[in-house]
């Protein structure tokens, strides 16, 4: 086993402040990364042990610990010999079977070194590092008129330095959630990605409403209409659409066009129904020829 200097490895002095250890090692960890050198494998292993390092300054405790095992080491061995020895000579007192139970897995499993297993870490896994594997998901999100939630769209996406196309499905619902796997952070040693988890949001329609497939709206006729029937034309994402508006319909009467809604999700050439709320105003005043057969009307109702 041996001995890390962890000031030496991010090149700071024992005095170095919390915020310079903290600057070196960001420093060193940005010149290392795996994913910013030709050499994966020689940066990866530099990485590792500026991760280390900087696992132990970075906390108080172990930091304070780390300090006493230096003061120990110079105490015990009055300079007579390096500090590296010293832990040599430490280490061998131990018998083999607790070398098996305490180091041989921490060598094999772990990314840090057995000294820091022992003194910082001892029995913790591969699994215990896995932030250094796993990257992070990235969560967003988009948002899209309704007509496009009809109909489909795309978006281009900067994902950590990426442009990633989007692809949106018709007949997405508000709320709906697009995972994108592996298209997320990476890890902090670049091995995995994590996923890219994007919200779609719908803006809401002037005219239309929507209950899951279904679309709904209000059409205003006027009061002849009412009282006679007819056929109106309507402006629909479908195209336009006539409908039969019956004689002496009752407000608030809701008509149905069968397929007329919105798109089924992940289903091709399916679509919900559209549904007519037939609404109307009484007018306020009529013209003078108006009001002459209005008044005829009146009559022979009467009669």
């Amino acid at each position: 086993m041996q001995f890390q200097n962890y000031y030496n490895i991010l090149g700071v002095k024992n005095t170095a402040s919390q915020t310079d250890i903290k600057k070196a090692y960001r420093k060193l960890a940005l010149k290392y990364h795996p994913d910013k050198n030709e050499d994966k494998v020689k940066s990866k292993e530099k990485f590792i042990k500026i991760k280390e390092a900087y696992e132990v300054l970075k906390d108080t405790d172990k930091r304070q610990k780390f300090d006493n095992l230096i003061k120990q080491a110079k105490q015990t061995y009055n300079n007579t010999t390096t500090q590296q020895n010293y832990y040599k000579s430490d280490y061998t007192k131990y018998k083999e079977d607790l070398y098996r139970d305490v180091y041989a897995r921490d060598e094999t499993d772990s990314l840090f070194s057995s000294f820091f297993n022992y003194f910082f870490g001892r029995k913790k896994s591969r699994s215990s590092y896995s932030f250094l594997y796993n990257g992070k998901d990235i969560k967003g999100k988009i948002t899209i008129d309704f007509e496009e939630a009809f109909t489909g769209s795309n978006r281009i996406l900067n994902v950590v330095g990426e442009k990633l196309r989007v692809t949106i499905k018709p007949g997405v619902k508000n709320n709906h959630l697009l995972k994108l796997k592996n298209k997320g952070d990476y890890s902090e040693l670049g091995t995995n990605r994590g996923d890219l988890i994007v919200r779609i949001k719908i803006n809401p329609h002037s005219i239309y409403k929507r209950k899951l497939n279904d679309l709904y709206r209000d059409i205003f006729v006027n009061i002849y209409t009412v009282l006679l029937g007819g056929k109106v034309k309507l402006n629909t994402f479908h195209g336009e659409k006539i409908i039969t508006i019956p004689k002496g319909v009752v407000y608030n009467k809701i008509l149905r066009i069968k397929g007329a809604g919105m798109a089924i999700y992940n289903e091709t050439d399916k679509f919900g129904d559209l549904y007519i709320i037939v609404k109307y105003k009484i007018p306020k005043d009529f013209s003078k020829e108006e009001t002459l057969l209005i008044e005829k009307l009146r009559i022979l109702g009467n009669k």
